[in-house]
């Protein structure tokens, strides 16, 4: 009998209790996978070493509600006539020449908040042929379908372009 009275108070006061002014209260749910409208996309920074290149890119959370994004982004290197680079390859790897190895996680995007990936490839001719390159890239975000088309000019000369899952924040 005493739990029932004690259960029923803890109810009544619960119901009582406000939030103060100015404070929001504690959110009760995860937040949702995000959405392909809730996103935008942008080149952020880059790195070389060794014949190696690295491209830094982000997802940017525009709505005002928080979103997770979870794995791999799309990714596809695109020619001068916007199709797929013939014979090169996007591999999926937790690592690069430039970042270590980091497992994919599920990444909680607050509003303006963001996600980076980055993709990584050799620079090094290994014939006398110029490598050839891309025009712009196709990038779509983990577990939706929009597609983002950015201008950009990678090189990957060994046709090898290796993507990392995304991960919280931007690049050190």
């Amino acid at each position: 009998m005493k739990r029932i009275y004690l259960g029923g108070f803890l109810l009544l006061l619960l119901a009582c209790v406000r939030t103060p002014a100015g404070l929001s209260s504690t959110r009760l749910t995860a937040p949702a996978p995000c959405m392909a409208n809730q996103l935008s996309v942008s080149r952020v920074s880059d790195d070389a070493g060794v014949g190696n290149r690295a491209v830094n890119f982000a997802f940017t959370n525009t709505s005002p509600t928080p979103c997770t994004l979870n794995g791999y982004p799309g990714f596809t290197p695109l020619d001068r006539r916007g199709r797929p680079m013939r014979g090169v390859r996007v591999v999926q790897s937790d690592a690069t020449y430039f970042q270590p190895e980091q497992a994919a996680q599920e990444v909680t995007l607050e509003p303006g908040k963001t996600a980076w990936f980055q993709i990584a490839y050799t620079a090094v001719q290994s014939t006398p042929r110029k490598c050839a390159a891309s025009a712009k890239v196709r990038i779509t975000a983990p577990g939706t379908k929009r597609v983002f088309l950015l201008r950009e000019e990678i090189t990957p000369c060994q046709h090898t372009v290796t993507v990392t899952p995304v991960r919280s924040g931007l690049p050190e």
